[in-house]
């Protein structure tokens, strides 16, 4: 974090701005900020405010804001962060860094269940895909983002989400120009721009119009498409949306080329082209230069097509494909032809036949070398395209048994749950039917005093089991929600085993059960207090009820163990072989009821903390639990 405060100078000297600048605004909060947390988060909110103009500061803010929430371990603001990298990486045309971004993000937010976050990944993923060409990849990622935003009911990812779809069905429109492709890209892209304008989505609603326009010059309404496209240049100039600026001057490039004014589109071409190399953006820059080297083919100028069309070779990223290739041969044809004829007509003034058979000498080593180029180019170019297929691949076979394990998981988890509630359906029912009747026979007060004081002992007896059974439930859904992390700290266990003798304080003196605490009072264990409080409570209760009248319970320490004794029934080697493993219910030696689910949990959240229960019993002979921390 040293660093921090030569950025925040730098920001504080380039900005320039009035007071109320909200970016002024929030540099200031960030150096007054106390917690990390809070600082973590204001510099993602910084970034957000410069990544549609300045992706190198948003990757800045955003990789602090990661580094922070990291050490803090919030993983909310980690996920947020990895985000913002994707998005700016991917204006920057960096697809592999912006993939790998949102999928760390998605990752965090599939175990946060987040499910906002989720919607928000799997678009942008699939923005990635659409950048790549991989359509039909791309729709996938839309369609799972889409189902979460009609869930959430989300209309501002809606609004993007139809923007992408509306894209999707123009781009398949024209390559096979069917009328339901035009109208499904006409009516996703008004639903778009219809959220983007409630919204105030300004960036959104630039690339909604841009393609709109496109729709209705095809649809022959020019004015309404012109009127479209200023709009969209409009907003992007005002927000300084690189973005939106490119495809904005790319789109009136375009228009003006349908309508025959060359040297017009042109100087649009031109100045999206010096744009995209400002911002640093090959896939921007191999646009540009593309329509470039186009128009001046148009216009017969042979030179600049071809210094144009090398340099969308240098900056392509995507697949060579055949029409560039066949245009690539028609424009060294034709300017090798004009070099000829020109060279041609100035040697039939000056030289003889000799120099023609070395002038042609020379355009053979020429064409070779071309031709060396264009080899390497595409050998480059399909060891990039080898290197991305093994990413994916790659990517994919992890995402793969990322599912894998959390099927497992919940399957694993389904199985407990039910295991569980088929207990509490019984177990709840039979306390509360009881505890109904004795409550009915107190009404009626046709009991007599030796009755009613039956009555009430009944009354307090199922209470307390109902009571304990809720406990142990309420304590193991807590564990089954997000908030199954264990928090250890030091834990006085003298204190918590004299909150379990108040509990069950009426039920030893009823019993006349002699109660010894004999750890001392100083003695403390590294584990979680919620867990170990649960742990001791079922041990200790199980030794009260299975005690007989006049016997004895002792909690006391044995190095790193905890031991629980009682004088009371014991059992047998079944017993014990199960007691853990499968749901046993037994009364008690005045009757008590049990859940059958005590020990069950109990063996589980002493695994959660690192802890063994060993058991040693026999009948008649009382029973030891020893609780053995390693």
């Amino acid at each position: 974090m040293s660093v921090l405060p030569l950025i925040l100078l730098v920001f504080l000297i380039q900005v320039q701005k009035v007071d109320s600048d909200p970016t002024l605004n929030l540099i200031q909060k960030i150096k007054e900020a106390g917690q990390d947390s809070t600082k973590s988060a204001l510099l993602l909110d910084l970034a957000k405010s410069y990544y549609a103009k300045d992706q190198d500061t948003a990757l800045l803010l955003s990789r602090q804001s990661l580094e922070i929430s990291q050490r803090e371990d919030i993983q909310v603001l980690q996920a947020s962060a990895h985000n913002l990298i994707g998005v700016c990486y991917l204006i920057k045309s960096d697809f592999e860094k912006s993939l790998e971004s949102h999928y760390q993000a998605l990752r965090i937010r599939e175990n946060l269940a987040d499910s906002v976050g989720i919607m928000e990944s799997h678009l942008n993923i699939g923005n990635n895909y659409y950048r790549l060409k991989d359509l039909s990849r791309a729709v996938e990622e839309y369609k799972i983002s889409l189902e979460f935003a009609l869930a959430l009911n989300h209309e501002k990812a809606m609004g993007l989400l139809y923007n992408n779809l509306g894209s999707y069905y123009r781009d398949v429109w024209k390559s096979f120009n069917q009328k339901e492709d035009f109208d499904s890209a006409m009516y996703y892209l008004e639903k778009s721009l219809v959220y983007k304008s409630k919204f105030g989505d300004e960036g959104g609603e630039t690339q909604t119009l841009i393609q709109l326009s496109d729709l209705y010059e095809e649809k022959g309404d020019l004015e309404h498409s012109s009127r479209l496209i200023s709009r969209a240049l409009e907003l992007s100039r005002a927000n300084n949306n690189s973005e939106g600026i490119l495809s904005s001057l790319n789109r009136l490039s375009t228009s003006s080329r349908r309508q025959g004014e060359l040297r017009k589109a042109i100087e649009y071409s031109k100045e999206a082209f010096q744009l995209a190399n400002d911002i640093g953006s090959p896939f921007q820059i191999s646009i540009a230069a593309d329509q470039l080297s186009s128009l001046y083919a148009g216009l017969g100028e042979f030179r600049n097509a071809y210094d144009y069309l090398l340099i969308t070779d240098q900056y392509s990223d995507t697949i060579f494909q055949d029409s560039r290739e066949k245009i690539r041969e028609e424009l060294s044809s034709k300017y090798d032809s004009d070099k000829k004829e020109l060279e041609l007509q100035k040697l039939a003034k000056m030289e003889e036949m000799a120099s023609l058979k070395i002038k042609h000498q020379k355009e053979l080593l020429i064409v070779s070398f071309f031709v060396a180029i264009i080899l390497l180019g595409l050998l480059f170019r399909q060891l990039k395209l080898n290197r991305k297929i093994s990413l994916t691949n790659m990517k994919l076979s992890e995402t793969n048994e990322i599912i894998r394990v959390q099927s497992e998981e919940l399957e694993e988890s389904n199985r407990f749950r039910e295991k569980l509630f088929s207990i509490i359906s019984h177990d709840l029912k039979s306390p509360l039917s009881s505890l109904t009747s004795a409550l009915e026979l107190w009404k009626t007060g046709d009991l007599e005093s030796g009755e009613m004081d039956y009555i009430l002992s009944v009354i307090s007896k199922e209470t307390s089991n109902t009571s304990t059974l809720l406990d142990n439930i309420l304590t193991w859904a807590r564990t089954q929600m997000k908030e199954n992390q264990s928090n250890f700290s030091q834990v006085a266990v003298y204190q918590i085993i004299e909150e379990i003798r108040n509990i069950y304080h009426l039920q030893i003196q009823q019993k006349e059960i002699e109660f010894l605490n004999l750890v001392p009072e100083s003695t403390t264990f590294f584990s979680d207090p919620d867990r170990l409080t649960l742990i001791l409570r079922n041990l200790i209760s199980n030794a009260i009820k299975f005690t007989e009248a006049g016997g004895q319970v002792k909690v006391s320490l044995d190095e790193d163990s905890i031991l629980v004794q009682d004088s009371g029934i014991g059992m047998d080697y079944f017993q014990i072989k199960n007691i853990f493993a499968s749901k046993v219910s037994t009364e008690g030696t005045k009757g008590e009821k049990g859940s059958g689910i005590g020990l069950m949990l109990t063996k589980d959240f002493a695994d959660s903390i690192g802890a063994e229960i060993k058991v040693e019993s026999a009948k008649g002979e009382g029973t030891r639990f020893e609780l053995v921390f390693t």
